[in-house]
């Protein structure tokens, strides 16, 4: 009875926007505007003043509710067809999820069964829904989640910020399908233009506010309400573009952590950017620590940003442009335990600044995920004899917790991890104790729990890939001991460039940095260094770091957790390092026989390809040999004839490989009738 008053409800609303909007669909046929744009057509701007007051709001879900993030347990991808990227994108999905798709009617359906047939996508995985659309921004008209009160997973339904009456309207014909209850805001909203920590801060940009008459009162009430932002942050847009949405310059990827495009201090949006960037590094999160912001260089506005999260994957757009590789890393650096991809897109459908990865598609929350939510330790905590850890642990399903598979799992400094079970308290509370960690231990934890249903949760996210962390308190007046052999030159084929640096501390190290600028300069650049091997730091300089230097000037600092900070080279000196060649994008061919570089290095097991870049001097074979740091040849790559040139190769790190490393020190042999050169490979397990 229940559902079919739902269901009756959200028909006669479905009916109500579809008669308000009536007359502007006769008049969207008559022009024969399709197919249309990510911007709007004259047309569509004059209608807007109209079309922004056509809805009136619902009562809200019973509070107090919770957002749903995208990086949250999804059990399906929305998508429209006709698709806005290759078809062969959807069987990259379907490995893995589900696939929604949006078709108009049979024909269409059967059209898009036959693509995906084509391409040999997993049909088992593909689902259709029927509805008539004006576009293929799902991202843009889709729905947004809630869970109310009762722990039941809602859709949110909002103006869909442009006169497109048959996308605005999916959100209560997706609710019907998938038998949710669906409220409407009455306010005006687009998908790309929300990011939501899952807790209860969300962030826009400036339409947010303007494309509502500027009443900040009325948003954020309805934001409260609808969805449980507490802490809506809509900043002026950095791009300054037409679509001024925040999924073209950044997104949130975890509770504490959102990636920010970054550009050369020449182009005209620099100085935003950075104010940007800035501003996120002085906010606290849900978890009252400072964002973590990271950063993806885009110089000429690739739309690194408008990546796809779904569960434990990553995918980025990608440009087939030297900056590509850069990019995935910039994710992976992000987001350790994560599978990142990189999704080229066809020519009829490029991926565009303003339009990419993310405005096409869009994540189906889980309606019965298991959910964790826990407010961190403090950073520094002073000494006691053991350290109390606390969790609402939810099942939305309603499935029993599993008390034996509910526990901390925790270590101090570089140990590893032990875990205590946690112990029901009241309600959906649960607690732990850490024991007895010593003065001036590092502490590393993460909470994970499974449910009667097997749905499995962590917190953080990726648990030990990315685990929460504090540090008992001492009196440490010892800064860190950093160890590097300076680098004096720099070739323009040698890039990207590994700069490595062994650290200790009497406690633990919190961060490592890499510094450098120009001579005569003030201004000084960084890149953040991560710990590929215990004690042992490194980062990567790539051709954009340096722009036009002709030479470098950089030094390596480090932070324990009690802020002591060293340098090296000691005090205020800096290394001069020569930077021998130009610097181009793509390196130029030699006149000899040369293994130009081999990047990513490190490697990490989650990265898939491993690239190789070398020149010949004619044409003759070439011959690339992987040994280990004994001599042992592990395995040999098929050769290759190549001409007088400079290539780029991909060697794919299957399990065939991946059986036979581990972590360690290899080394890649390149072989041509009168050359050998070999450079070292650092592989992480």
């Amino acid at each position: 009875m229940k559902k079919s008053f739902k269901i009756i409800i959200m028909f006669y609303l479905l009916m109500s926007i579809l008669s308000i909007k009536a007359l502007y669909a006769e008049y969207m046929e008559s022009l024969s505007l399709l197919p249309l744009t990510h911007y709007l057509s004259e047309e569509e701007l004059d209608l807007m003043p109209e079309w922004v007051d056509g809805r009136e709001r619902s009562i809200a879900p019973a509070g107090p509710v919770r957002p749903v993030a995208e990086f949250e347990p999804a059990t399906a991808v929305l998508v429209r067809y006709p698709l806005g990227f290759s078809v062969n994108f959807i069987k990259l999905l379907a490995e893995e999820i589900e696939v929604l798709t949006i078709v108009s009617n049979e024909t269409v359906k059967n059209q898009a069964i036959s693509a995906y047939t084509s391409a040999q996508v997993d049909m088992d995985k593909c689902k259709f829904i029927f509805a008539p659309t004006n576009s293929y921004w799902t991202r843009d008209f889709g729905p947004w989640y809630s869970f109310d009160a009762n722990n039941e997973l809602s859709v949110i339904d909002f103006t869909y910020n442009r006169p497109r009456p048959l996308d605005d309207a999916f959100i209560p014909i997706y609710a019907v399908y998938d038998t949710l209850n669906c409220y409407t805001m009455s306010i005006v909203q687009t998908g790309g233009n929300y990011m939501s920590d899952g807790i209860g801060i969300a962030a826009a940009s400036h339409i947010a506010y303007t494309e509502n008459s500027n009443n900040q009162t009325v948003v954020n009430q309805q934001m409260l309400e609808f969805l449980g932002i507490e802490d809506y942050h809509v900043v002026q847009d950095p791009n300054n573009t037409y679509i001024d949405h925040i999924d073209c310059w950044g997104k949130f990827l975890a509770p504490d952590k959102i990636i920010i495009r970054e550009v050369a201090s020449t182009h005209p949006r620099y100085n935003a950017l950075e104010q940007m960037a800035t501003y996120w590094a002085n906010q606290m999160s849900s978890y009252n620590r400072p964002f973590r912001v990271y950063r993806v260089y885009t110089p000429n506005d690739q739309p690194y940003s408008n990546s796809l999260i779904l569960n434990d994957r990553v995918f980025v757009p990608i440009m087939n442009s030297p900056y590509d590789e850069s990019a995935l890393q910039a994710y992976r650096d992000a987001m350790p335990g994560y599978k990142v991809y990189g999704v080229l897109n066809n020519t009829y459908n490029p991926w565009e600044s303003t339009d990419a990865l993310h405005c096409r598609t869009h994540e189906i929350a889980d309606r019965r995920m298991l959910h964790i939510a826990h407010m961190p330790l403090a950073y520094e905590q002073e000494t006691q004899d053991f350290y109390t850890i606390e969790a609402d642990i939810i099942s939305y399903g309603g499935a029993d917790i599993i008390a034996d598979s509910t526990k901390v799992f925790f270590r101090a400094n570089q140990g590893d991890f032990n875990s205590v079970n946690m112990s029901h308290f009241d309600g959906d509370l649960y607690f732990a104790e850490i024991p007895y960690p010593a003065i001036g231990d590092t502490i590393f934890y993460y909470i994970h729990s499974v449910d009667a249903s097997n749905k499995r949760a962590n917190n953080p996210i990726m648990g030990e890939h990315d685990p929460h962390y504090f540090v008992i308190s001492r009196d440490d007046t010892e800064p860190p001991i950093i160890e590097h052999e300076p680098v004096t030159v720099i070739n323009g084929y040698q890039l990207p460039y590994t700069i490595t640096a062994q650290v200790t501390d009497n406690t633990a190290v919190a961060e490592v940095i890499f510094e450098y600028r120009r001579e005569g300069s003030d201004e000084i650049f960084t890149l953040d260094m991560s710990e590929y091997e215990e004690n042992l730091w490194s980062c990567q300089l790539q051709s954009n770091h340096l722009n036009s230097f002709s030479a470098v000037y950089y030094r390596i600092v480090a932070k324990d957790y009690a802020q002591n900070i060293s340098y090296f080279p000691d005090d205020d000196l800096w290394i001069l390092c020569d930077l021998n060649l130009p610097i181009d994008d793509v390196v130029k061919p030699l006149a000899h026989d040369m293994l130009v570089a081999v990047y990513p290095n490190p490697i990490s097991f989650n990265q898939s390809e491993l690239n190789i870049k070398y020149s010949t001097s004619n044409t003759k074979q070439v011959k690339f040999e992987l040994y280990n740091v004994k001599g042992q040849k592990l395995y040999e790559f098929k050769q290759y004839n190549r001409k007088n040139d400079t290539r780029n190769i991909q060697l794919e790190l299957g399990d065939q490989i991946k059986s036979r490393l581990k972590s360690g020190i290899y080394f890649i042999k390149m072989t041509t009738n009168d050359y050998t050169q070999s450079k070292k490979l650092v592989i992480i397990k």
